[in-house]
């Protein structure tokens, strides 16, 4: 340490205890905590939306590449649900089903 080494004296170790902060700097401490934890939670929910939007974006890719898995889907959500008609339509193209 600067200072002490005129005086032939060598600092090995300096600890400081029992620090008692003002109101106002642990105050302001615990506000720069919080605004740290709203950070990091708004920084969270935007990435669970960009992953949502990521996984729609795919979703809809693979629809409009197979139309027929949009169908499939349809029917699986039906199954999943109760007191639905389903009508698939048996007729051959150009007469009346």
């Amino acid at each position: 340490m600067r200072g002490v080494d005129q005086f032939g004296l060598a600092v090995e170790q300096l600890e400081i205890k029992d620090v008692i902060l003002p109101g106002e700097l642990k105050k302001a401490q615990a506000q720069v905590l919080v605004a740290r934890a709203q950070g990091l939670a708004a920084l969270e929910r935007a990435r669970g939306e960009t992953a949502a939007l990521r996984s729609l974006a795919n979703a809809a890719r693979l629809a409009a590449d197979n139309p027929s898995l949009v169908q499939l889907r349809l029917l699986q959500q039906l199954e999943m649900s109760a007191g639905h008609t389903v009508v698939i339509g048996t007729g051959l193209a150009g007469t009346p089903s």
